[in-house]
């Protein structure tokens, strides 16, 4: 016997969450024309930035990281 290997859709969230004050923080610093560093996320109080990017994933955005040679990783967010 073979198993079909079908590609499963992704599931949808059956409801969305309100985010929260400190979410809200993090979505305002994606979102700018800049986007935000690893520093500035720990100012904000996230201590990891792979979190931060899982958070803003989760709201439906579309996140981006720019790295450029010799500089710091910078996190965009667009809704």
């Amino acid at each position: 016997m073979t198993k079909s290997i079908a590609k499963k859709s992704a599931k949808k969230p059956t409801r969305v969450r309100k985010p929260n004050a400190l979410h809200e923080k993090l979505f305002a610093l994606m979102r700018r024309p800049t986007g935000v560093d690893p520093h500035e996320l720990k100012k904000a109080g996230w201590k990891a930035a792979a979190a931060a990017l899982a958070i803003a994933k989760r709201h439906g955005m579309k996140v981006n990281v720019i790295k450029k040679k010799g500089e710091l990783a910078r996190y965009t967010a667009k809704a």
